[in-house]
């Protein structure tokens, strides 16, 4: 009765998205947190520099929006099951099991993996009160599917949910070899051997800046693009320099590490699976933050994954000149892209610019003369102020005649409209889209860089203006996550 009755709870949302339900595990991506029994318990006094990778306790950290937890098991360091970082003990294994399981029974839709990895100490020892602790504390909770499942396969998000079987546990290689395998391995199948996490990490310094890591990232991803899970590292080696200093450091290079991956994950219908970092509480509200680049790596799995559900698609576009910022009219709202960061960065409410009410911008540049924004709405044209992102006073005009226009923008100081299978410049006769290396109807366009951009769906292209090449080079949700509505 009580499993009949699991199956019929409606679920709401699965890792706080909805369109998650329907992809696997290995299709989707996961905040993780690195040396997660390094901190959560107390500090290492004058250690901490070097020693801490956390500020919080596990119940804080899964709040934040942790879902994987990466942690250094041991025994002797501790007195007792603990959690270690080299010599220090960090905690108790017990205590963190427990914090784990009063999160997961307040929320119910959030799926859970644990690594209790390699850097294991005293593994006698541990695998036995680490294996019972788990079965004591957190038994019906343990997922098994893929080791059951004839052809390897993890279960979706949704399924785990459904069962309420949400956490997935994964030991230290060594559990595949004797004695251990004989005496848990084979006999409890919800143990997953660390073999299945195929992480990116390798000795990486400082001494170039963290950039470097994301061409590392897509080397390892390469070479790792079949694994069953993929963890993308964001650790380097410290050099005797302080764990909160390299997070610092790294943060702003997540988003472009987890898209390196993702471009040799997609072929193979995978993603990456985890990005691994420490001090995730720092900056936590930042676009850099692990939590906005999982949000963002997650519209972009959900729209490769479904795309037969999920269509991608923006209104308007412009960019504004001398700075790093482009802007896009997605519905009802106004999206903002950092070129400097390669993410959105913001997404604010038409009503907010006091336009909402005239429906969704057809169009939109910015002028180089009157430097205002200038936005069409239909046969309503208005002006907005590029600082304050708000309607000028006066500026609404009714255009006649009122022409639809596809998509505006300002080059060389003239205005340049698509319209159709046509690009009208004032200077010149009329082009085809084509002789750009765009297709006619495209829903927008901008000058960034001495490119022109267009945007069709969920594919952009860009004409080159000083080598007059124009190209397919990606995809219109690396611009923007609201671009894609899946009902």
């Amino acid at each position: 009765m009580r499993e009949r009755m699991r199956h019929r709870r409606e679920i709401t949302s699965c890792n706080g998205d909805v369109r998650l339900c329907p992809l696997r595990l290995d299709q989707v991506t996961l905040p993780g947190l690195h040396n997660a029994g390094s901190g959560f318990a107390g500090g290492f006094g004058f250690l901490n520099c070097w020693m801490r990778n956390h500020g919080l306790n596990i119940t804080e950290q899964l709040r934040r929006g942790i879902r994987h937890l990466d942690v250094d098991p041991c025994y002797e360091t501790c007195g007792l099951l603990g959690t270690c970082h080299a010599f220090s003990c960090g905690g108790s294994v017990c205590a963190m099991i427990k914090q784990i399981r009063e999160f997961m029974r307040e929320n119910r839709n959030d799926v859970i993996t644990v690594n209790f990895n390699h850097e294991i100490v005293d593994e006698n020892k541990v695998f036995r009160g680490l294996s019972r602790q788990l079965e004591v504390q957190v038994r019906p909770l343990l997922n098994r599917y893929y080791r059951v499942s004839p052809r390897g396969a993890w279960p979706t998000l949704q399924r785990s949910i459904r069962i309420n079987r949400r956490l997935f546990v994964f030991y230290a290689p060594i559990i595949e070899n004797e004695p251990h395998s004989r005496l848990y391995y084979n006999r409890k199948k919800w143990i997953h051997s660390e073999n299945l996490l195929a992480s990116t990490w390798r000795p990486f310094s400082l001494s170039n800046g963290c950039e470097p890591m994301i061409a590392l990232t897509n080397r390892m991803c390469e070479s790792r693009k079949y694994k069953a899970l993929v963890e993308v590292s964001v650790i380097p080696e410290s050099g005797g320099a302080c764990t909160h200093a390299m997070a610092d450091a790294c943060r702003p290079h997540v988003h472009q590490m987890l898209r390196a991956c993702e471009a040799h994950r997609f072929p193979s219908h995978k993603s990456p699976n985890i990005v691994l970092v420490d001090w995730p509480e720092e900056a936590s509200d930042d676009v850099t933050s692990v939590y906005h680049a999982v949000r963002h790596q997650n519209v972009r799995n959900i729209a490769t994954h479904r795309p037969i559900s999920c269509q991608v698609r923006v209104d308007a576009a412009f960019h504004m000149t001398n700075t790093s910022r482009s802007f896009f009219f997605v519905g009802q709202r106004l999206v903002e892209y950092d070129h400097d960061v390669g993410a959105q960065i913001a997404s604010r409410s038409l009503d907010v610019l006091n336009i909402s009410t005239h429906g969704d911008v057809s169009s939109a540049f910015f002028h180089e003369t009157t430097r205002k924004i200038h936005v069409f709405q239909g046969c309503r044209k208005v002006e907005l102020d590029p600082v304050t992102l708000t309607l000028v006073s006066g500026s609404e005009i009714t255009r006649d005649p009122c022409t639809p226009v596809d998509a505006a923008l300002t080059w060389n100081g003239m205005q340049i409209l698509f319209e159709g299978c046509h690009v009208h410049n004032p200077s010149s006769p009329d082009l085809s889209p084509e002789q750009l290396g765009f297709p006619c109807d495209v829903d927008a366009a901008l000058m960034h860089d001495g490119h022109v951009y267009a945007f069709k769906g969920n594919d952009y292209y860009r004409y080159d203006t000083r080598q007059n090449q124009g190209r397919l080079v990606g995809r219109t949700l690396d611009w923007t996550i609201d671009a894609v509505q899946c009902p």
